[in-house]
């Protein structure tokens, strides 16, 4: 008999316990569900972790499942939920197509840039606040361009332990240095 991990969850599973208040074991979700090579696309469930992705699109490839565990989050649910950074230092939301949710109010909706676009945006970043994430549909040039530009992405040399990085808007980036600057001067820290 197979233990309760290692029973995938459905997405009518999800929404029904999301209906009926009942706890559920979303570490289930981790099924690459369909890849759709007529559009470049690809399902997984929100608990897939970011290795498996990438030892299903490119099997055998050690760089490529090293580049995956540069994600800042294990799994790509988690990485959608907080807005991290994927394997190439980008916002996960940057290869996704859509989103299948089911909202507190028990609803399976999939969801994208266009349709329900207002929900999309809540989502990402939302903590989990917003609906329980079933799937990810992604973008598979995406995904792959991002593991080659993170495999051939060397560290800078001068990078100090104290240095980090943070992922602003383009548009937002004037606005943000005058205001480091400012705060810098202030405290008295070099930048």
């Amino acid at each position: 008999m197979e233990s309760a991990k290692s029973i995938p969850l459905s997405a009518h599973e999800l929404r029904d316990a999301v209906r009926h208040g009942q706890r559920v074991d979303t570490s289930r979700l981790d099924r690459i569900l369909r890849p759709e090579d007529n559009r470049g696309v690809i399902e997984v469930q929100a608990a897939t972790p970011w290795r498996a992705l990438a030892s299903l699109l490119r099997p055998g490839d050690t760089q490529s499942e090293a580049a995956s565990l540069k994600a800042t989050m294990r799994t790509i649910g988690e990485s959608i939920a907080r807005n991290t950074a994927g394997p190439d230092g980008r916002p996960a939301v940057t290869h996704i197509e859509s989103l299948t949710l089911v909202t507190p109010e028990g609803e399976l909706r999939r969801i994208n840039r266009v349709a329900n676009g207002s929900l999309f945006a809540l989502v990402i970043g939302g903590q989990n606040l917003f609906g329980t994430l079933y799937s990810a549909t992604m973008r598979v040039n995406s995904l792959l361009r991002s593991a080659d530009e993170s495999i051939k992405a060397e560290p800078p040399a001068s990078a100090s332990a104290d240095a980090f990085q943070l992922l602003i808007p383009p548009d937002a980036i004037e606005k943000f240095l005058a205001e480091a600057r400012a705060r810098c001067e202030e405290w008295r820290v070099a930048i």
